[in-house]
């Protein structure tokens, strides 16, 4: 499928890469990719993107446990690989996941990441 970005543009074709080119300003277009994760399909990582240069990530499972955190840096290029495991470095189960993210000055986003595998 398509990368397709929330109000419907394509960012990129199938089997294409896409590249950050730098941090987001604020947390308005925050999205996740590969979403479906599917093993089969994909390399076992989801990349967060449009992400300003200070953000925390809390990866929260369905039933509100804390999964893993993470944190942008100074060198962030406006995304962030999350490699499909928790604090405690064990692969994380098929099932949805939230992403909630944080950033200094802005209101807190919430989104989405199915990972199957």
């Amino acid at each position: 499928d398509d990368l397709i970005s929330a109000d419907g543009r394509t960012l990129a074709p199938e089997s294409r890469a896409v590249q950050l080119t730098g941090p987001a300003e604020d947390l308005d277009d925050v999205y996740v990719y590969p979403n479906p994760m599917r093993a089969a399909d994909h390399d076992p990582h989801v990349t967060i993107a449009e992400l300003p240069t200070e953000a925390t990530l809390r990866i929260i499972s369905v039933d509100g446990r804390r999964v893993r955190t993470l944190h942008t840096d100074r060198a962030a290029e406006g995304g962030l690989e999350w490699d499909l495991q928790d604090e405690s470095g064990q692969r994380v189960p098929t099932g949805v996941y939230y992403i909630r993210v944080e950033s200094p000055g802005e209101s807190p986003v919430m989104v989405k990441a199915a990972v199957i595998w």
